[in-house]
């Protein structure tokens, strides 16, 4: 491996200066958007009724809107757009003019500008983010998933609803919500169990602890989609981290192990994975096929314009008492219709490009399968869950880091690999370049 990629020794991977906002403030808007520490009651948050936690969160997001806005203020040069972030800017702002048609407008304002503010994240992930920003933001998250996990073994809440009961998670966060974080959570530790020793900061061993812990309460989760993300996105990071002459071996690896467990343990598997349901409602994904046909007679209804931003957790309320469309899809083509579907297909389709790209950028390199591990997790639990299409939520925001990480890296291997026509070496910018700086870092 060239000294390039050895961005981060493990002598400077954990930072002592870990507290910079591109570590701290996305995840601090995950935590402050899903933990919840009351029960709150769906209507309340329909009419747009706020209490001390929704106050609270809208602050933080205020707060984040004014630094991100000041940051570019200082530095507007720096930033600089690829097709992953126009893509979520014309999400956002077509979202965000949706909520005028919204039946829940409060409610759809707040999230729009919420939205925006994720689109600011991006754009300024994009233009400060080097590779050790990721290995700290890595780090952090995995503790924290951690640190909740220890929680909620200390300290038990009651079960968010009757259909929820005997499933692990913390505070009052529903486990569908509580499962992606330790989804993700799982690919990391994974991930960076696999990076050489000089590029961690700590022995293999302790990754490897993590990733077990967080297994063992993701299996008393028992969401099905999470689990299923956390299987889909660690295989696709170790086939992504493995070199090309070894991939058909994972992969053939990968198969056969699958087909033994499921020889092995198939019977049990399926108890477990059936959560001791009827088999109509397995049949139905949890009343999911129901929720999607309604779905398609409301896109129907309104198939360019959608029926606003946060409509669909207030319209399958009321027709089937189901919250969310649960499915990332299915939420885009009623809240979004067919404006919104096209922005939100297009950044999926660029940030997987993009993501790939980083293969190509020497000292983005090592980053890539970790991210591409993460996206395919996310990807996965959007077939059940609409977490990756909403707004303020772990998904989302993991999909917003993503594009702004893959964008500082496309960005830095666009600078070092510029005609050599365009470089002049005699110039201290043009040598700052050379190292892999963008211009005004």
């Amino acid at each position: 491996m060239s000294s390039v990629a050895l961005e981060t020794p493990r002598t400077q991977a954990w930072s002592a200066t870990v507290l910079r906002w591109p570590v701290v403030l996305p995840i601090l808007l995950m935590v402050i958007s899903d933990y919840d520490w009351r029960q709150r009651n769906v209507t309340d948050s329909l009419a747009g009724r706020p209490d001390l936690a929704v106050l609270l969160e809208i602050a933080v997001y205020g707060a984040a809107g004014l630094f991100l806005i000041n940051l570019y203020a200082q530095h507007p040069r720096r930033v600089h757009a690829t097709p992953a972030i126009v893509a979520l800017w014309g999400f956002g702002v077509t979202m965000t003019v949706s909520a005028a048609l919204a039946p829940y407008p409060t409610m759809a304002l707040v999230r729009g500008a919420q939205l925006l503010v994720m689109c600011l994240v991006v754009s300024m992930l994009a233009s400060t983010g080097p590779p050790r920003d990721v290995i700290d933001t890595l780090h952090v998250f995995v503790l924290v998933v951690v640190a909740s996990i220890a929680f909620g073994v200390v300290f038990p809440f009651p079960a968010v609803s009757h259909l929820s009961a005997d499933r692990f998670t913390w505070l009052f966060v529903h486990p569908t919500v509580s499962g992606v974080y330790m989804a993700v959570a799982i690919v990391i530790s994974i991930g960076l169990s696999l990076r050489p020793s000089d590029q961690v900061p700590w022995p293999r061993a302790v990754y490897i602890a993590l990733a077990t812990v967080v297994a063992i309460a993701l299996s008393q989760n028992v969401t099905r989609g999470s689990i299923a993300g956390a299987v889909v996105g660690s295989l696709v990071l170790a086939i992504v981290a493995s070199s090309p002459r070894k991939r058909a071996g994972v992969v053939l690896a990968v198969i056969a192990g699958a087909a033994l467990v499921v020889l092995v343990a198939g019977p049990g598997l399926m108890t477990y994975l059936s959560r001791g349901e009827s088999q109509q409602s397995l049949t139905e994904l949890n009343s999911r096929t129901s929720l999607w046909t309604e779905a398609w007679r409301f896109f129907s209804e309104r198939p360019v314009s959608g029926w606003g931003l946060g409509a669909t957790r207030g319209l399958f309320l009321d027709t089937l008492n189901l919250g969310g469309a649960h499915n990332a899809f299915v939420n885009v083509l009623v809240d979004g219709g067919i404006a919104g579907l096209v922005w939100w297909v297009a950044t999926l389709v660029c940030v997987l490009a993009a993501t790939r790209r980083l293969a190509r950028v020497a000292r983005w390199r090592a980053e890539m399968p970790i991210m591409a591990g993460i996206l395919a997790a996310l990807l996965v639990n959007s077939i059940t869950v609409e977490g990756l299409a909403a707004v303020a939520n772990v998904s989302s925001m993991w999909l917003v880091i993503i594009i702004g990480w893959s964008a500082a890296g496309v960005l830095s291997g666009a600078t070092l690999t510029q005609p050599p026509s365009s470089r002049r070496l005699g110039r201290p910018s043009a040598r700052r370049e050379e190292a892999g700086h963008p211009p005004g870092a």
